[in-house]
């Protein structure tokens, strides 16, 4: 990890717990669009299993406060990296 974000990446890291990490995130929109949310700012994370959903599953609205959409690509590798 570059630029200190190694700091930010321990701090979700503890705050996991016991709860088990899915895959990770990172933020490939246009450099404005980043920029937006403070220059240089580059966002990545961490998906939990327990905000996974399986293609047949459903949600309430009410259940997603604040909902923003964002088209993704993912991938699954094999091992990790």
């Amino acid at each position: 990890v570059v630029d200190g974000h190694d700091k930010g990446l321990r701090q979700q890291l503890q705050r996991l717990g016991k709860r088990s990490v899915a895959g990770w995130k990172v933020g490939l929109t246009s450099g404005g669009g980043r920029d937006s949310m403070g220059i240089g700012f580059r966002p990545f994370g961490f998906i939990l299993n327990d905000r996974c959903l399986q293609s047949s599953d459903s949600l309430q609205f009410a259940e997603l406060p604040d909902i923003e959409v964002e088209t993704e690509l993912c991938f699954r590798f094999k091992a990790d990296l």
